[in-house]
């Protein structure tokens, strides 16, 4: 049988990150895991030197960190937010695009009547 667990978006919550500081709650779920060579995806915007910060132990979060990097496939992805370029494109298909302009046709000119020469 296979097992995976997600955790999506570790230290989004300010909730979160108030009682963040006991690294023991994520050493609980993730070291069973890890023992049991059981499968645990993490998404998080933290960066690897923070985390002991975020947690609020740095010896607990490099325990934690040494486990999930080990036998780990990591993916680092770096650029733009795609959220952030999926609304911009919403922004400019939501726009309507000014209307078009009409090329405006040419004024006929009334033609000029030769004046009669005055009489003499």
């Amino acid at each position: 049988m296979l097992s995976s667990t997600l955790i999506d978006e570790v230290g989004l919550e300010q909730v979160e990150r108030s009682t963040a500081s006991r690294s023991g709650l994520l050493q609980k779920v993730l070291l069973p895991r890890y023992q049991h060579h059981r499968s645990t995806i993490i998404t998080s915007n933290i960066d690897w030197k923070d985390w002991g910060d975020y947690l609020g132990d740095h010896l607990g979060a490099a325990a934690i960190l040494d486990r999930l990097i080990h036998r780990s496939h990591v993916l680092v992805i770096e650029g733009p937010s795609y959220r952030e370029h999926e609304h911009q494109v919403k922004l400019r298909s939501s726009r309507k695009p000014p209307p078009k302009k009409r090329a405006a046709k040419p004024k006929k000119r009334a033609a000029k009547q030769k004046k009669a020469p005055p009489p003499a």
